[in-house]
């Protein structure tokens, strides 16, 4: 969001309008409409041009905005004793507690579960073949 939509969503006003202005209300519904279109719509568009994921290859999109308050595993608060790491698979955030290290991937618990099904999925398939 640029400096003058943010201020508009903070300061409840059109940046550059006089406050008795009638048409303020109106350009400040505009603006904020517009504004929160268009944060929905990159976040819409962000998400649908995301690489498809491949469990056990490096993400190729490390999720620094993603991190939150706490493990996006778990759900726990960051702390002393809960530190974040990046998972190589899916690239957001997880607590030493949810983050697996196993030989050369360093995956979260979510990926290694994902990782556990697609396995267990090919060995069903190939003893029906």
């Amino acid at each position: 969001i640029n400096e003058g939509a943010w201020a508009v969503l903070q300061n409840d006003h059109v940046p550059h309008e006089p406050k008795g202005d009638p048409s303020a209300a109106r350009n400040r519904k505009f603006v904020t409409t517009t504004v929160v279109s268009e944060v929905e719509l990159s976040e819409e568009v962000l998400m649908s041009n995301l690489p498809e994921r491949k469990i056990g290859t490096r993400s190729e999109l490390w999720r620094q905005g993603t991190s939150g308050k706490g493990c996006n595993a778990c759900g726990g608060a960051w702390g002393k004793k809960r530190k974040k790491k990046h998972c190589n698979s899916c690239g957001f955030f997880c607590c030493s507690g949810c983050f697996k290290e196993g030989g050369d991937e360093r995956v979260c618990v979510v990926c290694q579960e994902e990782k556990g099904k697609e396995e267990k999925g090919k060995e069903e398939k190939g003893k029906e073949e």
